[in-house]
């Protein structure tokens, strides 16, 4: 289920993002990414914080029936897709693709190793979850502890869209997407196997010594 839902947001972020660039003007592209990352992210930190509400207060901890409005709403959303108007880009189809990260400036790629490393040390929300299910054997604070985790990354999170040339906006964010992947992918992999061979908390290490390091690339980043 877990490879599934991977594959689904692979095919619908893409799709996403070109309608975001095809429905904006060139001015506001950023404006619109940036709207849109806000309210997915508002999205992630109401979700688990009713879900924690629904589950201790209405539902008795059926998780079953948490799931099942979880896919109507989830359903509500596919449905808003009938108002949506496809647009078609005039964009020229000899134009060749070329990644040269030479063409970024060098606070977007000391960005990029940063958030490279952080993707890293990032392991997946999976073990930390095992291990709070080791706290506390009902789960009826998992969400609760999701909710938290989304209001630190909106905390901590930014943006650096404005400061893209629009030239290698689309190359940039391709970048910063597939060194996400490979991180988690390598990060989950390696954290795992910290886990399993030695114990959960020199995994917790490996990912808080990683994450140190992406912090210090962060700054340097956003001092030049």
């Amino acid at each position: 289920m877990r490879v599934l839902d991977r594959v689904v947001k692979g095919l619908r972020d893409a799709p996403r993002d070109a309608l975001i660039y095809l429905s904006s003007e060139k001015e506001e592209l950023n404006k619109s990414y940036n709207f849109q990352r806000a309210f997915d992210t508002i999205g992630a930190i109401l979700g688990p914080l009713v879900g924690f509400i629904l589950l201790n207060y209405f539902l008795g901890l059926n998780y079953r029936l948490l799931f099942l409005i979880a896919s109507l709403l989830g359903f509500l959303a596919i449905l808003t897709f009938v108002f949506v108007e496809d647009k078609k880009d005039n964009y020229s189809k000899n134009k060749k693709f070329i990644l040269n990260l030479k063409i970024f400036p060098s606070n977007l790629r000391l960005y990029l190793l940063s958030f490279f490393l952080f993707s890293l040390g990032y392991f997946s929300l999976s073990l930390v979850f095992l291990r709070i299910q080791t706290i506390d054997s009902s789960l009826k604070t998992l969400p609760l502890f999701y909710f938290i985790f989304n209001l630190f990354f909106v905390i901590f999170a930014f943006t650096i869209g404005k400061n893209i040339s629009q030239e290698y906006l689309a190359t940039a964010q391709g970048t910063l997407n597939s060194l996400y992947g490979f991180g988690q992918l390598f990060g989950g992999l390696i954290g795992g196997l910290i886990w399993t061979k030695l114990n959960f908390t020199y995994a917790f290490l490996y990912g808080g010594f990683l994450i140190s390091i992406a912090l210090i690339f962060l700054h340097l980043a956003f001092r030049k």
